[in-house]
């Protein structure tokens, strides 16, 4: 196990270099004198689990296999599912620009996970009938590099390994990020709230450590839109949500990145709490087992194969909500992630949710209407009657 040291040496992008300066460069590279600046695509396989405190009784704990992929800006992170056996993988992926999670299905299924109502414990159950989901697949497509919440571990295995990209292009004077974990809506939203990071000195300038904060905003969805509200009065404003740290690191060809981390996730904190910290609600740690440098061919996009259900968030506001399809196909052939809008149902989805927000506007507007009546026919009541009130007196006056 290495401790993180800096890197003192010089390091250099050949390919971003004038052709006049490639040569020279590419011959102090080749002579130990530099070493280049792009990462190579390197390769981590590890575990990461976690345990929650949140519900009296023991601990809960659960863990689950990863591997991830890493290339400049581009990430993809595996997952072995085992809490649920109807889901065989997870996948997250991303370009920097759009993300995709796919869940795939077991087929065959025999034993499933049946949660006990009242006391959440797992217990395990076999079937005499196979079961089997309806579609193979679910994919979730997103704008952004951050992953969905929650699901499969995924985020703290992103944060550790592949979301330098992210944070370098984040305003740390501003200091604000989309939180590790949910604050009442889905990632889509793109909510940020208050934090604080620092990112190794080394490449390939992963997260040191990383702390979320509470800033007295809750939020909610209504009818595809973001409604931001303020917190509860009784809830801390700038009380710790979650905290990542580093615990150990190792050095292999010429990159520094987490050997073991550990992320502490708090429940809102409470005005009349306890001033001493709190305990955390869960703690997700993990490990990397497995260190390579790959071959630098990874695809990091998600290969769409049919009977797969998708939900395209990735135009929102356009389409007036999320994007939701089976994508079938009978000769068995597989689909890019940006043939996805060439689909006549993808067309037919987005023309359906144009006139649902048409009449949603129509219904809006009368509502609007009605409102301003009730409000305008009282002031207008009121003035009628001040203004005959008037002209009696005059009338009065005058005989």
């Amino acid at each position: 196990m290495d401790r993180a040291r800096p890197l003192l040496s010089v390091r250099l992008c050949t390919s971003r270099l004038a052709p006049s300066l490639r040569l020279a460069s590419a011959f102090l590279i080749t002579a130990g004198f530099l070493r280049p600046l792009c990462a190579a695509e390197y390769e981590v396989q590890g575990e990461v689990s976690c345990t929650s405190y949140k519900r009296p009784g023991p601990p809960i704990r659960f863990t689950n296999q990863f591997s991830v992929v890493v290339r400049d800006c581009n990430s993809l992170i595996r997952i072995r599912q085992t809490v649920d056996p109807a889901v065989e993988s997870l996948e997250y992926g991303t370009d920097s620009r759009n993300s995709y999670l796919m869940f795939r299905y077991a087929t065959n299924l025999l034993d499933i996970i049946e949660i006990e109502p009242g006391t959440w414990t797992r217990r395990k159950v076999h079937l005499d009938t196979p079961r089997k989901h309806l579609n193979d697949a679910t994919l979730f497509v997103n704008t952004g590099p951050v992953p969905e919440y929650e699901f499969g571990l995924i985020v703290p295995v992103w944060l550790a390994y592949a979301s330098s990209c992210y944070h370098k292009r984040l305003n740390i004077k501003e200091g604000r990020a989309e939180p590790l974990f949910p604050l009442g809506v889905p990632r889509a939203y793109h909510v940020t709230t208050k934090s604080d990071w620092r990112l190794s000195l080394n490449l390939p300038n992963v997260p040191v450590f990383r702390r979320d904060y509470a800033d007295g905003k809750a939020y909610t969805e209504f009818n595809n839109s973001l409604v931001v509200h303020s917190a509860p009065k009784e809830e801390v404003r700038g009380a710790i949500l979650s905290v990542y740290e580093v615990r150990s690191w190792t050095n292999f060809d010429n990159l520094t990145l987490p050997l073991a981390f550990e992320i502490r996730r708090y429940g809102p904190r409470r005005r009349d709490a306890d001033t001493n910290e709190p305990d955390p609600e869960f703690v997700y740690e993990g490990q990397g087992l497995g260190f390579q440098i790959t071959s630098g061919t990874t695809n990091f996009s998600p290969v769409i194969l049919p009977n797969t259900r998708v939900i395209d968030y990735r135009d929102l506001a356009a389409t007036h909500g999320p994007i939701v399809l089976l994508y079938t196909n009978a000769a068995g052939r597989s689909l890019g992630i940006e043939q996805l809008k060439g689909l006549p149902s993808y067309s037919m989805r987005t023309a359906t949710g144009d006139r649902l927000m048409a009449r949603s506007n129509a219904r809006r507007a009368i509502i609007y209407a009605i409102l301003i009546g009730f409000l305008i026919f009282p002031i207008m009541l009121l003035l009628k009657f001040k203004s005959s009130g008037r002209n009696t007196t005059t009338s009065t006056i005058n005989n």
